[in-house]
């Protein structure tokens, strides 16, 4: 990626020179991975933005060639649009993070099915009450 590739704003606009999958792109670096290894790229081809290999991917960027540049109107547009329904990885705002309430655990079911209204006289004799100072798993009969 060198010499003075399109910007507009803070965003680079350029070619991806990958063969069969070359494709006009843009790239915003405020856009992270939270992975200092990757980068996000808005692929116009793919109509996507879409994380790339660092060590794969730089190599093979490039700034426009003459006459080329007529893209950069349309794939800011796409870019712009991508953008509109895209959450980066690395930046998750507590806004954006749904919240949802903790499920309750077994114990805490059942504690809370038990009616504090219950006599004694209603658990079972095979169940210790806690009143006889018995141990629960004891082999005496």
């Amino acid at each position: 990626m060198g010499g003075s590739a399109a910007k507009k704003g803070s965003a680079w606009y350029g070619f991806l020179d990958a063969g069969a999958k070359s494709s006009p792109v843009a790239m915003d670096p405020n856009l992270d991975t939270g992975n200092t290894a990757t980068v996000y790229l808005f692929n116009l081809q793919r109509d996507a933005i879409l994380e790339y290999r660092r060590d794969l991917v730089e190599p093979k960027l490039r700034e426009f060639e003459p006459g080329e540049e007529v893209i950069v109107d349309e794939l800011q547009a796409a870019f712009v649009a991508a953008l509109s329904g895209f959450s980066p990885r690395g930046s998750q705002s507590s806004a954006a993070v749904e919240r949802v309430r903790p499920r309750k655990t077994s114990a805490e079911t059942m504690l809370s099915d038990i009616d504090p209204d219950t006599d004694d006289s209603e658990i079972p004799d095979d169940v210790d009450d806690g009143d006889d100072g018995a141990d629960w798993d004891s082999d005496d009969s």
